[in-house]
């Protein structure tokens, strides 16, 4: 949760999550405003404390790493099959998804499963024009 008053919707449904053993996170706000006051409540019982998007994926217990990093090349032996064959396409340049399924070889509905869990693990991009490409080494 970003931000919830100390009487709010968003603070029932945390509550609700709580209740079914969800994770919970919660952002610190400014501790003045009242818009914070339900977070800060959060944080003081169950909630887990979001500053940054690695405390969001080590909460989620996912493992956050670059392809570019050392361990990069263990990213590349997890890849599933689908994945692989849709950054082999992406070596001919930026593309649609039309014509990376042709490229690939792979119906819509696999390849958007596949580009999901690529641009999650940073290494394929939505560009302009909804054109996919590689990341670049950084």
């Amino acid at each position: 949760m970003v931000e919830a008053a100390e009487r709010s919707g968003a603070l029932l449904t945390a509550d609700f999550a709580l209740t079914e053993d969800r994770e919970v996170l919660a952002v610190p706000g400014q501790i003045f405003s009242s818009n914070s006051a339900g977070t800060h409540g959060l944080l003081r019982s169950d909630a887990a404390v979001a500053c940054s998007a690695q405390d969001v994926l080590a909460e989620l217990d996912i493992e956050a790493c670059s392809p570019f990093s050392a361990s990069g090349a263990a990213v590349g032996a997890r890849l599933a099959a689908g994945e692989k064959a849709l950054l082999e396409a992406l070596e001919g340049g930026p593309c649609d998804v039309e014509e990376l399924c042709a490229r690939a070889g792979m119906s819509a509905a696999a390849a958007g499963a596949a580009l999901s869990s690529l641009e999650i693990r940073g290494l394929v991009k939505r560009g302009a024009g909804g054109r996919f490409q590689k990341c670049r080494p950084r």
